[in-house]
């Protein structure tokens, strides 16, 4: 609810779902198809992808995985009174991601991610208000690691480089730094846990 003249609203999302998983120990993959019915703005159907081998002795993965999303304007993006905006559309994506999974003698591990992921009417916040942009894109690449320095101490490094922009004119994306890192140190005990996480946001565009 909101103050002032503003009524309380209501959102119901009713989502089906079926998947297909399949797993030689070589070869791996799946295959999913969902189905939402929201009650103001109808259905949508989304699916997913991917496609995967294992090298056993490289102790190596690598999969290709593509698919389609939405994602609904929440009750807050619609109707708040200051920065809601009730036109919003349902904002649409197609992705496809290549993912290199290392896993190491030593318990240690290693995965990189490269991605492309395609928007439209991608639901941002500018000019103090929440909009839809037309056209926009983000691609770049991921990469974590988990090192097991001793039984009882972690170090996961990780970093990520993203390029978001609103196309066809290339302006970039507000609020999405280029560079991100980040670093957890994990601690172990029989009974209990202690970790410490660092994460670090390079320049962005905030206006």
């Amino acid at each position: 609810t909101y103050p002032g003249d503003v009524p309380k609203q209501s959102q119901s999302i009713l989502g089906e779902a079926l998947t297909y998983v399949y797993d030689n120990g070589v070869s791996f993959g799946d295959l999913g198809i969902r189905f939402d019915q929201t009650d103001e703005q109808g259905s949508k159907t989304s699916s997913r992808v991917s496609l995967g081998r294992r090298f056993r002795e490289e102790r190596l993965e690598i999969a290709l995985v593509a698919g389609t999303g939405f994602k609904i304007p929440t009750l807050y993006q619609l109707y708040e009174p200051t920065y809601g905006n009730t036109d919003l559309k349902i904002e649409n994506s197609k992705s496809l991601e290549f993912v290199v999974e290392k896993q190491f003698v030593s318990r240690d591990q290693m995965q990189f991610t490269a991605f492309d992921h395609n928007f439209k009417d991608m639901i941002d916040f500018s000019n103090s208000r929440y909009r839809n942009v037309d056209e926009a894109k983000t691609r770049g690449f991921e990469f974590e690691s988990r090192i097991q320095v001793v039984d009882s101490f972690r170090f996961s490094p990780s970093y990520t480089y993203l390029e978001a922009t609103e196309e066809p004119s290339g302006d970039r994306l507000l609020r999405r730094p280029r560079k991100s890192w980040g670093v957890q140190l994990d601690y172990f005990r029989e009974s209990w846990t202690v970790y410490m996480n660092y994460q670090y946001r390079g320049e962005r565009i905030d206006s």
